[in-house]
Formats: C-alpha cells, structure tokens, sequence
C-alpha cells in the first residue's frame, strides 16, 4: 500500500482479536494489543486464540524494524521485542 511517499505494509496476525492488523511503515512496526511493552494482549476475551497468538508473535520476530510501537506502552526496539516473544513463545 502507499500512501504519498510513505510505503505501508500491513499483515493479518490475529490472536487478541480475530482481527488484528499490524502495520510496517519504514523502520516502525505499529502492533495494536498483540505486545503491551513486556506482556502480550489477551486471548481469553471474544475472538481470541492462543495458539494464533503465538503465531502472530513468531511473525512479528521475523520482520525486520527498529521500533515496534505497542498499543498501550511505551515503544520497544526489535532486541526489546524479541526479547517478550522470546519469554512467552517458549
């Protein structure tokens, strides 16, 4: 997708949600509740699923950015990231 100058790429990866997206714009990947800083979003509510959410966190660990932004924490760099999808991915 691009948007002016700006290329966005944008995956379904669900598990908080049935329909969560995260967006790649540049260096930057913005993740919703999939990552809240050092926890993970939920999966018990409505249209959650554990096992898609450990398979979209195992995604988000092979795109390459420098900074995830996370919906409701503070941003992560790619080692922070992959740092809590390694711990909950175990």
């Amino acid at each position: 997708l691009t948007l002016g100058a700006l290329k966005i790429r944008y995956y379904s990866l669900s598990g908080h949600s049935y329909c969560d997206m995260v967006y790649e714009i540049g260096d930057c990947l913005y993740c919703g509740d999939l990552i809240l800083g050092e926890y993970i979003g939920r999966y018990d509510l409505y249209g959650g699923d554990f096992d898609r959410l450990m398979a979209s966190l195992k995604k988000i660990k092979s795109i390459n950015f420098n900074s995830l932004c996370c919906g409701h924490e503070n941003a992560l760099s790619k080692a922070e990231a992959d740092k809590v999808i390694d711990f909950y991915t175990k």
